[in-house]
């Protein structure tokens, strides 16, 4: 990948510059015994296509061989850092040992960020009919995370084969043609067979998620971006929270938030008058923003083809081009037409940008292709151009709001937050 920030852009946004200088990755424990769903669950959340090829595939590894300090990161995506501690055996003192001392050095609030760690997955394979909660190694090291106030989210993993149980059990039970109830009727049987599992343990009072890998299963996606969601409620390290949803790719709504917030804080808010931008050359501001939102999406773009300066940034600049009676080669000029340009500019990029996350495919992960990028910005073109930029000169009543006011320029920040979230159904995150 090419510096961040190349020399010729103005400078980043200050928080979100600041924030990657000092902890570009995100750093996760993950705890569980072989075979539970560890490496699947990790390949997943954060888009690595095969763990092995970086000869780091924490699957097959045996208990207690893993070396709990090694750092594994991948190439496929750059804003990670995995430790792996291969579930010790019920007992061993030599493995929770090793835990303690680990998370003793890692938690110390001491430590700069980026060197801090900042979340646990304990993975424990979901509970079916006759089985435990928790093994004596997971109530030992949910034990110690008491002990030394660590925080710790227990996944359980492979949820899909609880379903299945209750699915069988509701086929027999209900009238099969009748697919809705059969359905329904599974998933609460399913739920209520764990929630009573996790009632009936005396000590267990910790943050859980249930997820599955298996594309097939339905509710795959949602619980996936939901491990992310309660991993970010129980982030406590500062700007922790903006790592994570840069790092993952499963959680479009995390990404949307990280890029408001962190843009509300800088230059949104003025877009059109920002000093950031004084006497630069317009197309290295409109680089300077593009390269900021696509940091943050993070994608597995191995050719770079979503960098500035590339035919994507010069299909993007074509959509703006109504926007400015300005020639775009000129130096930025502090003006109303210059901030309907960059906001037309920063809602046009985080649609398409939104539209690319979901015509991806999830698994097996695949790198970006010009075909997939030309594709999502056609469809783009074709379904909510028009309206978005009526939107935002104002041309339609519910657009009044998105028109740049030069009398009041922090309005602008609301304007590009409230027109992306309302576009896309998330008017929850304003």
């Amino acid at each position: 990948m090419s510096a961040y920030p190349p020399a010729s852009l103005p400078q980043s946004m200050a928080d979100f510059k600041e924030i990657l200088a000092i902890c570009p990755k995100f750093r996760i424990l993950v705890v569980g015994r072989s075979g539970v769903g560890k490496s699947s669950l990790v390949k997943t959340i954060f888009s690595i296509d095969d763990l092995s090829e970086e000869k780091i595939d924490i699957q097959d590894r045996k208990a207690g061989t893993a070396d709990i300090t090694h750092e594994i990161t991948s190439k496929g995506n750059p804003h990670f850092i995995l430790h792996d501690s291969e579930g010790f055996e019920p007992g061993s003192t030599h493995g929770l040992k090793a835990v303690e001392e680990f998370l003793k050095d890692k938690c110390d609030e001491k430590l700069s960020l980026k060197d801090r760690l900042h979340a646990i997955w304990l993975c424990i394979e979901t509970p079916r009919t006759g089985m435990r909660l928790m093994q004596t190694a997971d109530e030992e090291l949910l034990s110690l995370a008491d002990k030394l106030n660590v925080a710790v989210i227990v996944v359980f993993t492979k949820y899909d084969l609880l379903h299945s149980e209750y699915l069988r059990k509701a086929t027999k039970l209900k009238n099969p043609t009748d697919r809705n109830i059969v359905q329904t009727t599974a998933d609460v049987n399913a739920e209520n067979h764990l929630e009573q599992l996790i009632k009936n343990h005396p000590d267990f009072k910790h943050e859980y998620v249930t997820v599955s890998t298996k594309e097939k299963y339905f509710k795959c996606h949602s619980m996936l971006a939901n491990v992310t969601d309660i991993t970010e409620k129980s982030l406590l390290a500062g700007d922790s929270w903006f790592i994570l949803a840069v790092a993952q790719r499963v959680n479009v709504k995390q990404k949307i938030k990280a890029a408001i917030e962190i843009g509300c804080k800088s230059y949104w808010k003025d877009v059109g008058a920002s000093l950031l931008f004084k006497d630069k050359p317009l197309p290295n501001c409109l680089s300077r923003i593009h390269l900021d939102i696509i940091t943050i999406w993070n994608f597995d773009d191995p050719n770079q083809l979503l960098q500035p300066r590339k035919p994507f940034q010069r299909d993007m600049v074509d959509l703006i081009q109504p926007f400015t009676t300005l020639s775009l080669s000129k130096v930025f000029q502090a003006s109303p037409q210059t901030a309907l340009c960059l906001e037309a500019y920063i809602v046009d990029l985080m649609l398409v940008l939104y539209g690319l996350f979901f015509s991806l495919p999830k698994q097996p992960t695949k790198s970006l292709t010009n075909e997939n990028i030309l594709k999502s910005l056609e469809v783009y073109k074709e379904t909510k151009l028009k309206e978005v930029h009526k939107l935002i000169r104002g041309d339609a009543p519910s657009g009044i709001f998105a028109t740049f006011n030069p009398h009041a320029h922090k309005k602008i920040e609301s304007n590009i937050a409230e027109l992306i979230c309302k576009q896309l159904g998330m008017e929850n995150l304003l």
